[in-house]
């Protein structure tokens, strides 16, 4: 089987293509031929080391963390997945190690779910990170409703774009920041108001969008964006950022909550989601399809984060 792997932290140049043996899926594991993986901003951070307190590494190491394909056989104490099913999900080991940049793999039964009819599996290998962390942040821990207002920095992106998409689907009026090429794409997608973040006054249009405040703030930028985003959140609302933790200190002065905003494998909020695309009530990002042997090229792009939508990887 092909995999990318590196065998230490830095930048592309580390990463190499090498053919390595199958592995038998252990219990409560399956094996799965991999037909696409979705690339993301946290392959490249822990290839660089940023985020080495967060995720324990095992070298030589596979990146990726989303994936889509078939089961091909089933470890022991697994009796929701046959082989044969077609299946999609966050696979977390605990370390990093065995990752989706890949044809083949064993993971974990528990954080796969099976792909429903109407959705390909380049676009499953889109969903699980964007989609779980918007889920788990924006309405599990933010606790978005009807008639709030949401802020959503960075709306044409992959995640960015589902956040926009699952704040509107449950009701909230959502304001986004997009490049100016990419303000039609967000305001399709649900934003009641769209400003380009290049423009010179592109804060003051966002105080004017919600002059009570926000409700809600999804910061996929950090630095800057973070920093000026405090004072727009009404107290008792929420900041959710994805780079860098909002500070307590901050948080507490203007009474409202911060939280980081991290993906947790979950199975069931994957098929609630899918659920809810093949229904047509929400639409998946702009794919942009890669081949695998272009793995590197596509790990660079995702690197300079002025992309629309998100990158997958085609094995076959």
């Amino acid at each position: 089987m092909r995999a990318l792997m590196y065998d230490s932290y830095g930048d592309a140049d580390v990463l190499y293509f090498k053919t390595i043996r199958k592995s038998k899926p252990k219990p409560g594991e399956v094996a799965v031929r991999i037909h696409a993986a979705g690339v993301n901003p946290v392959d490249w951070k822990i290839r660089e080391g940023m985020l080495a307190a967060v995720f324990d590494i095992k070298f030589p190491a596979i990146p990726g963390f989303d994936l889509a394909g078939i089961v091909e056989a089933v470890g022991e104490d697994v009796s929701h997945l046959t082989p044969g099913d077609k299946v999609f999900g966050y696979i977390r080991h605990d370390k990093v190690h065995q990752g989706a940049y890949a044809d083949y793999g064993c993971f974990k039964a528990d954080q796969l779910a099976k792909i429903p009819d109407g959705l390909t599996m380049e676009e499953a290998a889109s969903l699980p990170i964007p989609a779980l962390t918007v889920w788990q942040a924006l309405l599990s821990f933010a606790g978005v409703a009807p008639e709030q207002v949401v802020l959503i920095h960075g709306g044409a992106g992959g995640v960015g774009s589902i956040a926009v998409q699952a704040a509107s689907h449950f009701g909230a009026k959502v304001v986004s920041t997009a490049s100016q090429e990419n303000l039609s794409y967000v305001i399709g997608l649900g934003a009641t108001h769209a400003f380009d973040y290049k423009s010179p006054h592109y804060w003051d249009d966002l105080a004017r969008a919600a002059p009570q405040g926000y409700d809600v703030v999804w910061d996929s930028v950090g630095g800057v964006t973070l920093e000026n985003s405090y004072p727009l959140v009404k107290p008792g609302g929420a900041i959710v950022s994805l780079n860098e933790p909002p500070l307590d200190a901050i948080c507490q002065a203007r009474s409202i909550r911060g939280y980081l905003a991290h993906a947790l494998p979950n199975a069931a909020q994957l098929e609630a989601i899918a659920a809810l695309i093949v229904d047509g009530q929400m639409t998946l990002p702009s794919l942009q399809i890669i081949p695998f042997e272009d793995a590197v090229d596509a790990m660079r792009q995702s690197q300079t984060g002025h992309m629309r939508g998100k990158i997958i990887l085609k094995m076959e």
